[in-house]
């Protein structure tokens, strides 16, 4: 049976909100990449190179991203 899943260095880092898979885990979590403070997707709290939450911009940079997918439409 074929996953769903992509893999995560395929995923795009243009500023779209993708659901992405973490080790151990089983729900799916909107991210984004931020690329760095002057990206369109920074925050006060999103400033580093790297993959955010796209809800409350916890850094995924020590989490293991397994996979990710298209996400639905998204608002922020």
């Amino acid at each position: 049976m074929k996953t769903p899943w992509n893999p995560m260095r395929s995923a795009p880092k243009d500023g779209t909100v993708i659901l992405a898979r973490l080790d151990g885990s089983d729900v799916p979590h909107p991210i984004v990449w931020v690329s760095g403070p002057d990206s369109s997707r920074a925050t006060k709290r999103r400033q580093k190179p790297g993959w955010y939450s796209s809800w409350d911009s916890t850094h995924f940079e020590d989490w293991n991203l397994e996979g990710w997918i298209h996400c639905p439409d998204h608002e922020e």
